[in-house]
């Protein structure tokens, strides 16, 4: 049965991830268009257009045909396969103006096939050779689209074409699950605080499910500011009630903040985010082995490290031990043993420092002792506590009788840190627990 449907959700709610994962996956790319909306989209960008082109030095006018042309051609030609078209952003730009005459087609029978083909001579002489046949939707033809349900600049889409649609809403807890827990913002993890920030739009701010925001609208905990500008300029402005504290008087305020790490968030959103979830900070010390160890691992943190420069070890603490990181991250995120191995090979034959080529020399053979089991089962046994640390969860105390294990078990001997990190990570952290 064919599909005339549009998805409708807050940004970031992963309505083109749903399309994806549903109905593009596993068919050819030639089975679909997929395009996109905008103010100046017009008719002739949809159906196609007489335009002026080159043809063996002479010029002459051909009709070249838009996405929906050509996606009607395949569908008959090829009639035992299913074909789509995906229109993204369906209300930004003007759809009555765009499907024009197509939007006669959008009534079907329940074959799927239109009850009302339309004259188009231009059409019908690209898909059937024949200027004089009617045009029609056949029936292995899908029409799908996404709405953003909070964009303010829109065309409304009136009654009647909408009555021609099936609408679905995602939820902006949909997809939750997806979201790694390494994925943070401002030391939050972020599947935690976008629920919360969406708890807050509607319960304090007053505001629809519309404004809030969904689990992909941040991907990997680089988009900051991104997140800000939305909740600046399209939450908190239509809002009697601030997210961002009072202080904060204008937008580069606002990113001025969040750069240097300062407090943005008014008290209801870091009471709520550390009663209901129970997340901390993550700790920013100087001491290389403190904030290292409390850094959780994952896939691009390792590659990243591995590409890091002499700055940015220093700047992420002296003495970071990569295979430690690595190590950790195995199996997570589908990181292979063999995944860093390469990763490291390849950057080690890179033109680099001296100093930089014996460092990953280094790490080459620290892979090469483990892959051949040259590490005890006590050693292996040892790093895999380490792995399997919840430092989110884990007290002061607990920290502390961690760091004591490392070095009575002469785990740095193996792991690159020298001893004296460690009696000093115990002594700052056995000072902070006597003054508590």
């Amino acid at each position: 049965m064919i599909e005339k449907k549009i998805l409708v959700g807050a940004p970031g709610t992963g309505k083109s991830f749903e399309l994806k994962e549903k109905y593009i996956e596993n068919i050819e790319d030639y089975q679909y268009e997929r395009i996109t909306f905008f103010p100046e989209y017009d008719y002739q960008d949809f159906v196609g257009s007489i335009t002026p082109v080159i043809e063996k030095n002479q010029l002459i006018y051909t009709f070249v045909p838009g996405p929906i042309t050509r996606i009607i051609k395949k569908a008959l030609e090829d009639q035992k396969k299913q074909y789509y078209l995906i229109v993204e952003e369906m209300t930004r730009g003007n759809c009555s103006a765009i499907f024009g005459d197509i939007f006669q087609l959008l009534d079907v029978n329940y074959k799927g096939i239109s009850e009302y083909p339309i004259n188009n001579s231009l059409m019908a002489n690209y898909i059937f050779n024949d200027k004089n046949k009617k045009v029609y939707l056949p029936g292995n033809l899908n029409i799908l689209g996404t709405v953003n349900s909070s964009d303010q600049n829109v065309y409304p889409m009136d009654t009647a074409f909408k009555r021609r649609f099936q609408f679905e809403h995602i939820s902006v807890e949909k997809n939750r699950e997806k979201i790694k827990d390494y994925v943070t913002v401002r030391g939050y993890k972020w599947k935690d605080l976008y629920m919360v920030i969406n708890e807050f739009i509607i319960e304090e701010m007053g505001l629809s499910e519309d404004k809030q925001v969904g689990p992909f609208f941040i991907k990997d905990g680089k988009e900051v500011d991104k997140l800000l500008l939305y909740l600046w300029d399209d939450v908190q402005k239509i809002s009697s009630r601030n997210i961002f504290i009072g202080e904060i008087k204008t937008k580069s305020q606002l990113l001025d903040y969040a750069k240097n790490d300062e407090n943005i968030w008014v008290n209801g959103i870091t009471e709520s985010i550390e009663k209901t979830y129970k997340s901390k900070k993550l700790d920013k010390e100087e001491n290389g082995l403190w904030s290292t160890i409390l850094k959780k691992r994952n896939r691009n943190y390792v590659l990243n490290m591995i590409e890091s420069d002499e700055k940015n070890d220093r700047e992420t603490g002296r003495g970071v031990d990569k295979f430690i990181a690595a190590f950790s991250a195995i199996n997570e995120e589908g990181l292979t043993f063999e995944i860093i191995f390469d990763k490291i090979m390849e950057f080690n034959k890179q033109g680099r420092t001296d100093n930089q080529k014996k460092k990953y020399k280094r790490l080459i053979e620290k892979f090469t002792n483990y892959k051949n089991g040259m590490y005890s089962e006590q050693e292996v046994e040892l790093l895999m506590k380490i792995k399997d640390k919840d430092f989110y969860s884990m007290s002061k105390q607990e920290i502390y009788d961690f760091f004591i294990d490392i070095k009575n078990n002469e785990i740095y001997k193996f792991m690159s840190i020298q001893e004296s990190w460690c009696t000093s990570a115990i002594n700052k952290i056995g000072k902070e627990l006597n003054n508590d």
